[in-house]
């Protein structure tokens, strides 16, 4: 089956907003035969969208359009679709009552301007949106399978999810091809590629590095001879074999173990706690974590030694094992994490130089530290 992706938005064409929906499509069916043919993008005008939509269905058994089914002016897809197959919008009722029901439920004032959501030919079917106002719309005109999607990130993935995958499967025979997901940290693709390169299946193997989730490798569940050569070579640098995230496997693990951790972070402004608690049941295993981002407070606040700032600097195995200490003993914790660190271009001093990041580790018997220097090319990138 022969898929296209058609973006909707002048804020996407611009580049003022990164697309993540056509990613998360392609990585969502990337362990069945479905092919992704065609992804165009198209800014908010009826000609434009009349004309890709045109171009895309040409080529293509399914089209998934995101953006453009929003209140304002410029959201236009339901319309261009309209004039495409040349049919009319009327207003549904029954569609304004939904989205009336969704406003009342989070207490915020029914606005007039989301009556246009409610409007589609009759010949269109809607599609349920449980977290907002669009409703997605869908179309067979017995070539081609429409569904226009709303563009926001977290709706288009929920409709997916929930909905679109399982109409296509239900309509086309979809036959899955497992692939296996290695996600690695700490080292980069060109080690995992010559670790692999010898073997026959090394073309079929894909490496995906992701500065803040380290580096997935795909390939075909049954090349049994990639997963025992990663596990001889690259065990230590493995994070999970099924492509789940290091944070979950981490809240796994503390909870195996029946471990609290808790945080002391300045560099970084609290994110690693953060990406931890974003995994659902982590209240059980993260005590909690301190952002002591000014230095005042990493003495005042936390109990860091004045001296030991003074002697070493803000930036230092010093500081960092400290911070370790003073957190584990504030939140009564089994393990503590801190970090402490020079991430952009204009720190550094008479200690540690920009880019310089220490880490400390403290539990009830033992102190660790680790320190990197990661260079001034991005802050962001560096704070990831």
């Amino acid at each position: 089956m022969n898929l296209g992706i058609l973006l909707i938005g002048d804020e996407i064409l611009d580049g003022t907003i990164k697309d993540i929906n056509a990613s998360f499509l392609g990585e969502f069916i990337s362990d069945t035969d479905i092919k992704i043919i065609e992804t165009v993008t198209v800014g908010d005008d009826i000609t434009s969208i009349k004309n890709a939509y045109g171009f895309i269905k040409s080529k293509c058994d399914v089209v998934v359009i995101s953006g453009g089914l929003g209140p304002t002016p410029d959201d236009r897809t339901r319309f261009a679709l309209s004039e495409f197959y040349n049919f009319t919008p009327v207003f549904c009722e029954d569609n304004w009552k939904i989205v009336q029901s969704f406003f009342k439920h989070r207490k915020l004032p029914i606005l007039d301007s989301n009556k246009v959501q409610s409007f589609k030919p009759a010949e269109f079917s809607w599609i349920e949106n449980k977290q907002g106002t669009a409703s997605g719309l869908t179309y067979c005109d017995g070539d081609t399978t429409f569904y226009a999607l709303p563009g926001v990130p977290y709706e288009f993935k929920g409709i997916i999810e929930t909905v679109v995958f399982k109409d296509i499967k239900s309509n086309f025979k979809v036959i899955s091809a497992p692939i296996k997901k290695v996600l690695f940290a700490g080292i980069g693709e060109g080690t995992i590629y010559d670790t692999l390169k010898d073997l026959e299946e090394s073309k079929q193997i894909s490496y995906l590095p992701n500065v803040e989730n380290g580096v997935l490798v795909k390939y075909p569940t049954s090349m049994t001879v990639v997963e025992n050569r990663l596990k001889e070579k690259l065990h230590d640098n493995i994070v999970s074999f099924d492509g789940v995230l290091m944070e979950e496997v981490i809240i796994a693990l503390l909870k195996e173990k029946k471990l609290k951790i808790s945080f002391a972070e300045s560099c970084t402004g609290g994110s690693i706690c953060g990406k931890l608690t974003s995994v659902s049941g982590a209240s059980e295993v993260v005590a909690g974590g301190i952002n002591t981002y000014m230095t005042d407070i990493k003495t005042s606040v936390l109990g860091v030694s004045q001296l030991t700032i003074d002697s070493y600097g803000v930036v230092s195995k010093e500081c960092a094992i400290e911070m370790a200490q003073k957190s584990r003993e504030l939140f009564a914790s089994d393990i503590s994490l801190s970090i402490t660190g020079f991430l952009g271009t204009t720190g550094g001093d008479q200690f540690a130089s920009d880019g310089t990041v220490y880490i400390g580790v403290a539990t009830k018997t033992d102190i660790y530290s680790f320190d990197y220097n990661f260079g001034t090319l991005s802050r962001d990138i560096n704070k990831k």
